[in-house]
């Protein structure tokens, strides 16, 4: 018997069926291949704002308790927030390491509406700062979070009144507010709280100093 060969038809009809295959398994690759981009991107930016994330602690628990000059020329700390900003003197800031900085944490809103939390840094490499209220130009800035209604706030004493209270009574307790000035209250906060959009609040512990166990912290500052 002769071999029977495939008809003009049936040889078109496998390359039809063959096209739609590829055409198939290429489109499925494709789709496969946008999804792992998508998802590896999502993975790169969750590494990224986990990493600023690491530096902002960094940075929040180097807080440094920094004696600087007040307007009257008493000594203070250097130490300010409210919901939207915060400024304070690290030990151990973002870009120059080897020295203290003074560091300010600012909220930025966008024309989307989504907001920036703003970090600037200026080293005290160069010279330190002697006044409270000074504003350096920063050597160096960098965007941590970019997310909806980011805001601080801060635990810590309401008053310096409500601090000697406690020292000599006992009585009365810290709690959240949402402004701090420290040459009010004559000590940091214990806490700053950052939170944004729908997440978890985050609390950084901030270290102290034995100044603040002192009742008579405001007459050492007359004397400083």
């Amino acid at each position: 018997m002769k071999a029977k060969g495939f008809t003009l038809i049936e040889v078109l009809l496998a390359m039809m069926l063959l096209s739609v295959v590829m055409y198939i398994g290429s489109l499925s690759f494709s789709i496969f291949s946008d999804r792992w981009q998508k998802e590896l991107g999502g993975f790169n930016a969750d590494v990224s704002d986990a990493r600023k994330l690491l530096l902002l602690r960094q940075v929040l628990h180097g807080t440094a308790n920094y004696l600087a000059r007040d307007t009257d020329a008493r000594a203070a700390y250097l130490f300010y927030g409210d919901a939207q900003q915060l400024i304070f003197v690290t030990n151990a800031p973002v870009f120059n390491t080897g020295y203290q900085a003074w560091v300010r944490l600012s909220v930025h809103t966008l024309e989307s509406g989504q907001q920036q939390l703003r970090y600037a840094e200026y080293s005290f490499a160069a010279a330190p700062l002697f006044t409270v209220g000074g504003q350096p130009a920063p050597d160096h800035s960098l965007v941590l979070l970019q997310s909806d209604n980011i805001r601080f706030n801060y635990f810590g004493w309401h008053s310096f009144a409500a601090r000697i209270r406690y020292t000599e009574s006992g009585e009365g307790s810290p709690g959240w507010q949402d402004a701090y000035r420290a040459t009010e209250i004559g000590v940091i906060p214990y806490a700053v709280n950052l939170s944004w959009g729908p997440n978890e609040p985050v609390i950084f512990a901030l270290p102290h100093d034995n100044r603040h166990r002192q009742s008579s912290i405001y007459d050492e500052r007359d004397e400083a």
